[in-house]
Parts: structure tokens; sequence; C-alpha cells
């Protein structure tokens, strides 16, 4: 009965080590990132929101919960709970302005913004924000210095587009439009990626992409 029990208790433990594991508190998360030496990865979420409700599940497969326990420490913020509202202040702080949910949001233990991402409710969508956030040259908080260096590439513009915008830079944000539209192949203007560029990284009508646009409606 006592080997049965341990072994019922040791397959317990497994399937526990296979699910994204998550703090109690911020504190905690940071503390144990530190003795670690590992990023902390927060879950920024609402409680109400469909497409959140379908990534929670997420965390509990396997591959995902070993690749995420492996490189980060987990922690929760719940914005439609008011026990999160120390930890809402926490984002606040940091200057980042968060325009939906579900995100996530990697620190450093030190607490540096490190990298941001919205997310999909399938596998693939976790990898590649992850692998990201642990990749120097894909982390969201490189693209200043990587702009200022001279990179002007497509992938660079759009991923600083992001950064301006998650900080509250918009006057930065509407240069880096004018930037976009410039490298962008103008044989190009009336594909998909175009109104991509035009929806989420667009905000004035002297831009570019907004001209072209509104001068070919038939094609929209």
């Amino acid at each position: 009965m006592k080997f049965l029990t341990s072994l019922l208790l040791a397959f317990i433990s497994t399937i526990s080590i296979a699910q994204v594991q998550f703090e109690k508190t911020l504190e905690d998360a940071f503390t144990k990132a530190k003795a670690e030496n590992k990023l902390v990865f927060i879950d920024y979420y609402n409680s109400e929101c469909s497409i959140c409700q379908q990534v929670e599940p997420m965390f509990d497969i396997k591959e995902i919960g070993d690749f995420y326990n492996t490189h980060f420490v987990g922690f929760k913020i719940n914005t439609n709970s008011y026990l999160s509202r120390k930890d809402v202040d926490f984002i606040n702080q940091k200057g980042l302005r968060i325009d939906g949910v579900p995100k996530f949001i990697f620190f450093d233990y030190n607490q540096n913004f490190i990298h941001y991402s919205g997310i999909a409710p399938d596998i693939k969508s976790f990898f590649d924000v992850a692998e990201a956030a642990i990749d120097p040259a894909k982390q969201l908080s490189k693209t200043p210095e990587l702009y200022k260096a001279g990179d002007r590439s497509l992938k660079l513009l759009y991923a600083y587009s992001s950064y301006a915008l998650l900080f509250g830079e918009h006057e930065l944000a509407n240069q880096i439009s004018d930037d976009l539209f410039e490298v962008f192949p103008k044989e190009n203007l009336n594909n998909l990626s175009s109104y991509f560029l035009l929806k989420n990284a667009v905000f004035t009508t002297e831009n570019g992409f907004f001209q072209h646009w509104i001068n070919n409606l038939d094609k929209l």
C-alpha cells in the first residue's frame, strides 16, 4: 500500500512539473529568478477574456511546461481582480502601456524590461514568444539600439513600432511608420502586408500607407 501511495505521489509530481509553474507573489518570482538566473515571465490576462480562457489550458501542455519552467519563473496578473492592483501598478510604474490582453511580458531578475508580445492559443505561438524572449537579437528591448545602429529592415521597424507604442512614444511611432513606408517595396503596396502595416503601425493620415489605400479603396 505504501509503495502504491509513493508511486501515485511520484506520478502526480511528474504531472505538476510538466505544467508551467507560477509563483504566488511578484516578489517571490523575482527572488526565485535571481537565485536561478532566469527571466521573469508574466502572463498578463483577464479572467473574463475569451482568448485568455483559450490560452489558459496551454500552460498544462508538457512540452510548453518543460520549456517555460527551464527558462523562466512565471507569475500571473489578472486585470479582472482587485487583488492584482499592486501588480498592475508595477507594470504602470515601468512605463508600459498595455493595450489589451492576453499579453506575455518578460523582465530580467533586476526588474528590467526585456520582451513583450501578444499570444495566441497554439503551441507555435507559445514557443515563438518564448524563444524571442531569450534571444538578444529578437528581444523587443533591443530594438532602440538596433535602430540607432542603422537597422531599417521591415522586421526591425515593425518591432520598434511595437516598442514605441508600448512605452507611449507616439511621435516616435509616427516616425517609424514613415520609415516603414520608405523601405516597403512599392510594388507590394496592394498586398496584405501593406494593409497589415496600415492597420497596426500607421497613426496619421499623412503617412504613405494611408495615402495609398485612401486612393485605392477599390483594392482594399
